[in-house]
């Protein structure tokens, strides 16, 4: 089939190179398609290049990379959810089914499905589920188009990952353009989490981890042409240690010229984990934290401290995002994060109290069953997910800014610009 494949990501704060776009034209080329790929990203106009695109070529079948559903943050907030219906009515226009995927699809499919009307989702990784889903339409086209919604977003998470699977990268996107405007090249060595904060959509999503090989094969192609500048994509690299010291293995391995950061978790982590990051030339770690962790008996204060003083002790730069104000805190543990970080002194400590909350997460079905909680919110918690903007908040803002002081290690996330990796990148 001739599938168009669209990048809808037009937000430039910071510009992020579409992978989940090149992992599934891959996907899709292996499988014998010809495909072709607009990404909207670069152009002042998204909406005519993609009429132009549209215009000199044609298509059997559409698929729209949706990367985030919204900002998240209570201060900046944009949903993206309405440019996207505007990019399906488009496609549809030329008859064309279109297929939705990405991040900020799986945050919320079938409410994004309804909102834009498109015909068909891929929740979850793609290498797999795309071209098994495009086989079954091109061989039932009919059935495939009258199944009920339901039916109609491919449960990727189920079906998993052909974790062998090395893509070729820099084919279809014209990384100079995203580089020249700060943006680094991501990688995945895994997807999804399985883990249990309450405000996080990847809980929901089974874990499933790529052979280490895979993951050095794909970066030494793309160090080969040159980029040596790497962010991470995994929602946590530390989510299973042994597979940790694979991947780290296996770059070792590979010689690669480059330098990456990422995020990870206080646990688990050891020292063969912090060896392997400086050995891979990462700069940068941005710690995830939740105030209420240690008192929850989630991780102590001891394992934060075993991550930025090894991380510390060999070069390694390390920001903290730190959650506070999570349904049920005591106010007594936000003050301790804080006089802990205060301490320890990272390079950064980004301070959130603003949860969005989103359909399918913990903190949606504790705000189902505890009415009490709508106190926090900053609006009304409507009957079905909340597609569009809703904050949880119990920490006023007055009351966390008189705690940080005028302390230059923390930043308000959401208040002041700048990614970790901008911010700290040398």
């Amino acid at each position: 089939m001739r599938i168009l494949l669209v990048n809808a990501n037009t937000f430039s704060n910071p510009p992020c190179i579409p992978i989940g776009v090149e992992y599934a034209a891959a996907a899709l080329r292996a499988h014998g398609h010809a495909v072709g790929v607009c990404d909207l990203w670069p152009h002042p106009s998204p909406l005519e290049e993609l009429l132009r695109r549209l215009n000199a070529e044609e298509y059997d079948l559409a698929g729209v990379s949706f990367r985030n559903l919204d900002t998240a943050q209570a201060a900046r907030y944009i949903n993206f959810v309405p440019d996207l219906r505007v990019i399906v009515e488009e496609l549809q226009k030329r008859g064309l089914p279109v297929i939705l995927g990405g991040s900020g699809f799986q945050a919320m499919p079938r409410e994004v499905l309804d909102y834009t009307g498109a015909e068909f989702g891929i929740d979850g990784p793609a290498d797999l589920a795309l071209p098994r889903f495009v086989a079954q339409f091109d061989a039932a086209r009919g059935a495939w188009m009258g199944a009920p919604a339901e039916a109609r977003i491919v449960n990727a998470h189920v079906m998993g990952i052909n974790p062998d699977f090395a893509p070729e990268r820099a084919v279809d996107i014209y990384y100079p353009a995203y580089i020249a405007k700060g943006s680094v090249a991501g990688f995945a060595t895994q997807y999804g989490c399985g883990g249990a904060c309450e405000y996080c959509v990847e809980t929901r999503a089974a874990h499933h981890m790529r052979n280490p090989a895979a993951v050095a094969a794909e970066l030494k192609a793309l160090c080969a042409q040159g980029f040596d500048d790497y962010h991470l994509c995994d929602a946590e690299f530390n989510i299973n240690l042994e597979h940790c010291h694979g991947v780290l293995d296996a770059m070792a391995g590979a010689r690669l010229p480059m330098r990456w950061a990422l995020y990870m978790k206080p646990v688990p982590c050891d020292a063969a984990l912090l060896d392997g990051l400086r050995r891979t030339g990462a700069y940068l770690v941005t710690l995830s934290v939740d105030s209420a962790a240690p008192a929850r008996g989630q991780y102590s204060w001891d394992d934060v401290s075993f991550a930025l003083d090894g991380l510390r002790d060999r070069g390694v730069k390390c920001a903290v995002d730190l959650t506070v104000g999570l349904p049920g805190e005591d106010i007594g543990s936000v003050r301790r994060a804080i006089e802990f970080f205060r301490a320890a002194r990272p390079e950064k400590v980004n301070v959130n109290a603003y949860l969005r909350v989103y359909g399918g997460t913990r903190l949606e079905a504790l705000l189902r069953s505890q009415p009490e909680l709508h106190a926090h919110l900053d609006d009304e918690l409507p009957p079905g997910p909340p597609l569009f903007r809703l904050f949880y908040n119990q920490l006023p803002l007055p009351e966390l800014k008189a705690m940080l002081g005028d302390d230059p290690v923390f930043k308000l996330e959401g208040f002041d610009r700048g990614t970790n990796y901008e911010l700290f990148h040398d």
